[in-house]
């Protein structure tokens, strides 16, 4: 059998002559020999020695430690090494314990003939380096698997950074997006500041309330921009009809004023990513008792964010007496709620008057027009604004300060709206608000939060 390489192979023996018959022998195959005349020495020899031992061939019967107990301390200094015990024909018991106790390959008897002997240790090389080499190919594997473990730990880091950056990527896209949207609603407010006011302030207060459900960041963002948008349908409809209550218009008008969520949702349906914030625009006059418009839905038939934004959109509606003016308001008032709010709807306290009708609509319209929990979180909302407008104050123009947010809209002197609510001013914005108090196109002090 052809072997790889030469081995090393330890010969150990009391007797010289073994030691040196045994190595002639193995010579003339190519194979180098080492030598002890004991255990002792040959274990240690084997602690310090540099090269790999293949092969260890013992006598056992030697003085002091026997062979099969060498071979057994042999194996816990070199375990890969092939152990050959030799021993004459009557020492059974002694090659049962070095099988036992050394874990010995093979055992050769004296005398040896010369041809076996070479032809079982051929084979024990063999396998030496059968298992070497299996050794060496799991190390190769371990080392590659680490590698490969190292390699998906990089990737993996990298895919979560790069997952990162895409969502913050996306993240800053959808907030450029709702800003888009938000300055849609300023510049409403400058063209029609009365609906503009409306629309906004039910964006903020349905956004708020959508929060305090908990629901995800997109459909937060979603139900603001339906309440920023959600009865811009009714622009362009004849005054004849919105100065009406629903009672008295004639049944052309009334179905001309209930398509009017129709026509926005029509608009906004026609981006596939805005379909969501139409469908809330669509449903937002369904009420929960199945009253509403369109298809008479019921209770949670009717989308979330619809069911969010119809009592917004009542409450605000009544505090921003839009698209109805005040006398409006008084005769839906008496109509809706009874004379005795209607008649303190006066013209020298009309806001807080028209909050506190606006706050009993909710009341009476929880569980019929309105889902009793968006009521619910939507007065708490309402409640928190009210601290909330405890905490502004009023600064002139020139003690702004970069950072400091817009408490309430900045209209310009002529009554046209030029900033929503919310607004964090910059660097920038307060030079162009300093330029515009300057050419007294604003008042001298702004509310701020």
């Amino acid at each position: 059998m052809k072997l790889k390489k030469q081995h090393t192979i330890m010969i150990v023996d009391d007797e010289e002559t073994i030691i040196k018959s045994l190595k002639r022998l193995l010579a003339r195959a190519g194979h180098q020999c080492l030598s002890a005349l004991s255990g002792a020495e040959a274990l240690q020899y084997l602690m310090v020695a540099d090269d790999p031992i293949s092969l260890i061939i013992s006598d056992q019967r030697m003085p002091n430690m026997t062979g099969s107990e060498f071979l057994h301390k042999a194996k816990g200094i070199c375990p890969e090494a092939i152990r050959f015990l030799l021993t004459g024909y009557s020492d059974l018991d002694a090659l049962v314990e070095a099988i036992n106790k050394g874990e010995i390959h093979r055992y050769l008897t004296k005398p040896w003939n010369d041809d076996e002997l070479l032809a079982q240790i051929g084979q024990a090389l063999a396998q030496y380096e059968l298992q070497d080499e299996n050794r060496r190919l799991q190390d190769v594997i371990r080392e590659q698997n680490e590698e490969l473990k190292q390699f998906n730990e990089q990737l993996e880091m990298q895919v979560v950074q790069r997952s990162k950056a895409v969502i913050r990527q996306h993240e800053a896209y959808e907030t450029k997006i709702l800003d888009c949207f938000r300055l849609m609603g300023a510049l409403m407010e400058m063209i029609n500041p009365a609906l503009g006011n409306y629309l906004t302030h039910a964006a903020r207060l349905a956004r708020k309330v959508a929060e305090a459900f908990g629901l995800d960041p997109q459909q937060v963002d979603q139900i603001e921009i339906a309440g920023l948008f959600h009865d811009v349908g009714l622009v362009g409809m004849p005054d004849s009809v919105l100065a009406k209550r629903k009672l008295q218009m004639e049944p052309e008008e009334y179905l001309l004023y209930t398509q009017h969520p129709l026509l926005v949702a029509a608009t906004l349906e026609g981006t596939p990513w805005l379909a969501p914030v139409a469908e809330i625009i669509l449903y937002h006059h369904a009420h929960v008792d199945g009253t509403g418009y369109p298809d008479g839905l019921t209770g949670e038939k009717i989308p979330l964010g619809a069911r969010l934004l119809a009592p917004v959109s009542e409450y605000c509606r009544i505090i921003h007496t839009w698209p109805l003016d005040r006398p409006t308001i008084l005769s839906l008032a008496t109509e809706r709620y009874g004379s005795d709010v209607a008649d303190a709807l006066t013209a020298e306290t009309p806001q807080a008057l028209l909050a506190e009708t606006a706050q009993q609509a909710l009341s009476r319209g929880a569980g019929n027009r309105f889902d009793m929990k968006v009521v619910e979180a939507l007065e708490r909302c309402i409640a928190d604004d009210a601290a909330d407008a405890r905490k502004v104050r009023w600064l002139d123009v020139e003690a702004l300060k970069t950072g400091m947010l817009l408490a309430k809209p900045l209209q310009l002197n002529d009554g046209r709206a030029l900033l929503p609510a919310g607004i964090r001013l910059d660097d920038k914005l307060l030079d162009n608000l300093k330029k515009l108090r300057h050419h007294d196109r604003i008042g001298a002090q702004l509310c701020i939060r």
